[in-house]
């Protein structure tokens, strides 16, 4: 059944939860983890046939979990903390336990821990400072993501290798050492994700595993918050068939990826990067509140779009190169980057990572019209190099004036019909989430 269509279906997407649930039980887990952003749809089917399975609301938690190279750990650690405790600062008992902890042990970067705990006054510090200044200091062994790893450094052979990569890194899980571990369990102790975990096991869910890369952030985070903690993770979809193990409690397909992977559109929050906050949700529902009572331009969006169409097309047809993306890819791109202007914030997005910024919106657009993230690899490849080079040549062919006078026409008319697309696009994200908890649903009232 689930090889007979590109991906899985509603009715796979239920069974696999139910399956998950079954297992969670059989283990006698008792906290469920939710992986955001994919898994906050196996949340939507969890919460509405949890009851039957006795799990109440107060022991299931969703939180960002990915690769450390992708997400550095602090903003997942603070994804897991209240602002209340973010702002918070140590005690004077945490200090001197953590001072002992220094003293004891030979840390890979002591000096600089030793500078923080000793010398820069870290009662002033909030715990959100102090976890920013100490988790890029924690040494993490072994490390498999090292750069001299030669199946990491040509994609083809990437791609041969990554059932070997995933057992890797599943098999090195046991033996994995972060040397601030003891540091973080004094600092997070008290925290309130702390002591709901505390000595019960975890069950997590998400939607896939690729490379295994989110399973280690999974033990590095839960055991900064409990040492002892007991964690396996079921998911729907693997790009390489793994059997159940001590970790991998559950895959489901290791042919059919789950369609919804990272779309905020169907999942109805956007789940983006914060330096403050670890990360920041902007549910849809509340982004067309804020914008329903807007008055709009007296062109109809329509024509306003078929203008810029048009301008985009003709400065295309200057780029020395003849590129591959669509008109819509490139408008989504153009308003991007007119409404968030930062080249890092650009990068992120290609890697499959929003920031949270003024342009929000129009980042999900652009982010929503790339491949899937479980397309071919080099197809992906090809979607990041071609957006790259259509920003560069766009801003070398601005150097001619007519090329310049048509972007100028962009910009003005996107500026001006900045609300009327956002409240347009965000409308129908509502739909299309809308449209996949009816189907979801269907197969749940049969249960």
């Amino acid at each position: 059944m689930l090889d007979n269509n590109k991906f899985c279906d509603t009715k796979d997407l239920v069974n696999a939860v139910q399956a998950m649930i079954v297992r969670a039980k059989t283990t006698n887990s008792e906290i469920i983890y939710f992986i955001e952003s994919g898994g906050l749809v196996l949340k939507d089917i969890f919460m509405s046939i949890k009851d039957g399975y006795g799990f109440n609301d107060s022991n299931i938690v969703s939180s960002k979990i990915t690769a450390l190279s992708k997400i550095p750990l602090n903003y997942q650690i603070k994804g897991l903390l209240t602002k209340n405790e973010i702002d918070s600062k140590i005690n004077v008992d945490q200090l001197e336990k953590i001072r002992r902890v220094v003293e004891m042990n030979k840390f890979v970067n002591q000096k600089e821990i030793a500078d923080l705990f000793f010398d820069e006054k870290p009662l002033e510090k909030s715990l959100g400072d102090i976890i920013d200044i100490l988790t890029p200091l924690g040494d993490i062994l072994p490390n498999i993501d090292h750069p001299n790893n030669d199946f990491l450094q040509n994609n083809l052979i990437f791609i041969q290798t990554k059932e070997k990569l995933l057992k890797q890194r599943i098999k090195a899980l046991p033996d994995i050492n972060h040397d601030i571990r003891p540091i973080l369990n004094i600092l997070l102790v008290n925290t309130s994700f702390a002591k709901k975990i505390n000595g019960r096991k975890i069950y997590v869910m998400d939607e896939a595993t690729s490379r295994g890369r989110a399973l280690w952030s999974i033990e590095i985070i839960l055991k900064a918050f409990d040492p002892s903690a007991v964690w396996k993770i079921g998911v729907i979809y693997s790009t390489a068939p793994i059997k159940s193990n001590e970790y991998i409690d559950y895959i489901f397909s290791s042919t059919k990826p789950p369609l919804f992977t990272n779309r905020s559109d169907i999942l109805g929050v956007i789940v983006a990067k914060d330096e403050q906050a670890g990360f920041r949700r902007y549910e849809t529902d509340s982004l067309i509140n804020d914008l329903k009572n807007t008055e709009f331009d007296d062109l109809s969006l329509n024509e306003n779009l078929q203008i810029i169409y048009k301008h985009i097309e003709s400065i295309s047809f200057e780029f020395d190169t003849p590129s591959s993306l669509s008109v819509d890819q490139k408008l989504k791109l153009i308003n991007f980057w007119i409404n968030c202007n930062n080249k890092e914030h650009f990068e992120e997005c290609l890697n499959l990572n929003l920031i949270s910024c003024a342009g929000i919106i129009e980042q999900v657009s652009f982010y929503l019209c790339a491949p899937n993230p479980f397309a071919d690899i080099r197809e992906r490849e090809s979607f990041k190099e071609e957006s790259c080079r259509f920003l560069e040549q766009l801003q070398e062919t601005l150097n001619n004036k007519k090329s310049a006078n048509e972007f100028n026409d962009i910009k003005e008319k996107l500026i001006a019909i900045r609300k009327e697309l956002a409240l347009n696009e965000l409308i129908s994200w509502q739909n299309n989430r809308k449209e996949f908890l009816q189907k979801i649903n269907q197969f749940i009232s049969v249960i």
